[in-house]
């Protein structure tokens, strides 16, 4: 249990984690040493679901303020495909923290929950608050993009292609499935890429 007392989580920002060993995609939680060398938790929530989730679970029972806690369980959850659970949780991480910077991130991964569930309406509202964070990453750009695009017709399609390829000009439908090797259903990533085209 002592080892708990130095999980840290570590949300990646706009240009990505420097090391690329470690940049594994938006928002992995993962190991580092700290500057003092304090050993840390490897909890991936991309990786080893089953493992995290139970990780995380104890996290926010030893500290139930942790908005990243909360948040890292809505992922885990969404990633089993398990839609219904992981929206409490989210909105859980979101109320613990309704104006830290890292908020975009939360905001974000529930578009993607939202996207991965055929709920595109939901997803593009969500993508959209996350992109008005102003530390916002590209990914809930993308998000809009492949939610509105799967909403058909959407006048505000055009637009939101433009203002991602902007933002991130070498995204397109390879760079999403590589990036997103984590979602383990192939339906749900082939959902999303196809609101991609």
């Amino acid at each position: 249990k002592a080892y708990m007392k130095t999980l840290r989580f570590l949300f990646q920002g706009e240009a990505g984690i420097r090391d690329p060993p470690w940049s594994r995609g938006l928002g992995e939680v993962y190991k580092r040493q700290t500057p003092r060398r304090v050993p840390t938790v490897v909890v991936s929530t991309r990786h080893h679901p089953d493992v995290s989730h139970a990780e995380l679970e104890a996290a926010v029972e030893l500290n139930p303020n942790m908005a990243a806690g909360y948040c890292g369980l809505a992922d885990s959850l969404a990633y089993e495909g398990r839609f219904a659970e992981a929206i409490p949780y989210f909105e859980k991480a979101i109320q613990l923290s309704p104006h830290d910077p890292p908020r975009w991130a939360y905001y974000s991964y529930r578009s993607l929950a939202h996207l991965l569930a055929e709920e595109f309406d939901l997803a593009a509202e969500w993508a959209e608050r996350a992109i008005r964070v102003p530390n916002s990453h590209y990914w809930p750009l993308a998000h809009r993009v492949s939610a509105l695009g799967s909403l058909q017709p959407s006048t505000e399609l055009p637009g939101a292609v433009a203002e991602l390829l902007q933002r991130k000009p070498e995204f397109s439908c390879s760079f999403a499935r590589e990036r997103l090797f984590y979602v383990r259903n192939p339906e749900h990533l082939a959902r999303y890429v196809s609101g991609l085209r």
